[in-house]
């Protein structure tokens, strides 16, 4: 049996899937299968993909989102670990050895992830992304709830982690990365590799660009898991959230940026307040 099962969801990616499957080819770590899923694209994708022949395995579904192709991957895989790759993304050559040097060190965490840098459609490195796991449980659910620092790209998660937690969530098509990391976080222990061993790809085309709608959808999966933390640990998230929001008020307000207006910046902190005020809230105004 192969140890990692890769899994690569792509959409409409023609230009640059090719590269991130042989970057998958290139590890220096070998024990892997790599699986591509085609979410129905209808631009040239599923030709760069059949010219691989049997060195991939390929799946092609109707198009029903990033999340359902990765759930199709999960579920095809044999492996006991499962990565995943966007489809305009790169791994570095040794991303997966040092994640399995990472797991010897600590055997028993359900996630590894990376860090990683941010390239421009060229593949010209722009920056880079740095941010150790906090030392307990705790604190990562806390620092998760204020923000999704780790890259789906950079991950390495225990297959039995998707049998406890749950695949990721379909009907979530912006952030079902941060969910699932939320949920994981709340069972797992979670490494991390100060390397940057991804590089993450920034172009006009890709979902995160669409920043409102992001972060309309950061908002609503932010809420969900402080729901689920309980009063507690739901009431520290909001806190802190609610700090976040109000410090950023008046940057934002100075800002047009995306287009966002007073009213929006204004229901944010609005909504941060009654989730301090109440974590258990169901459904906000």
């Amino acid at each position: 049996m192969v140890q990692v099962s890769a899994t690569i969801p792509v959409y409409n990616q023609e230009q640059y899937v090719a590269e991130a499957i042989d970057s998958v080819l290139a590890q220096t770590y070998r024990d892997f299968e790599l699986i591509v899923v085609d979410d129905g694209s209808t631009d040239d994708t599923p030709e760069v993909v059949a010219s691989y022949g049997s060195r991939i395995q390929s799946i092609r579904q109707p198009n029903r989102g990033g999340a359902a192709a990765l759930n199709t991957g999960i579920r095809a895989a044999r492996a006991p670990w499962i990565a995943w790759l966007s489809a305009d993304d790169l791994w570095e050559p040794t991303k997966l050895e040092r994640q399995f040097e990472a797991i010897r060190q600590a055997p028993d965490v359900g996630l590894v992830y990376t860090d990683y840098v941010y390239i421009d459609p060229t593949g010209t490195i722009l920056s880079g992304e740095h941010f150790p796991c906090p030392s307990t449980r705790t604190r990562t659910l806390i620092w998760l709830i204020q923000r999704c620092y780790i890259n789906g790209s950079s991950t390495l998660i225990r297959r039995e982690v998707f049998d406890r937690v749950g695949f990721y969530d379909e009907n979530n098509r912006l952030t079902p990365d941060w969910d699932m990391w939320l949920r994981i976080a709340r069972v797992y222990g979670i490494a991390h590799v100060p390397e940057p061993l991804v590089r993450y790809r920034i172009h006009p085309n890709q979902t995160s660009a669409k920043h409102e709608m992001m972060e309309r959808s950061a908002k609503r999966t932010a809420s969900q898991a402080l729901r689920r933390l309980g009063p507690v640990l739901g009431s520290a998230g909001a806190l802190l959230r609610f700090k976040k929001d109000i410090r950023n008020f008046p940057a934002h307000i100075r800002s047009s940026v995306g287009g966002r207006t007073f009213s929006r910046q204004l229901r944010d902190v609005l909504e941060s307040a009654i989730l301090l005020v109440n974590p258990e809230t169901t459904r906000l105004p």
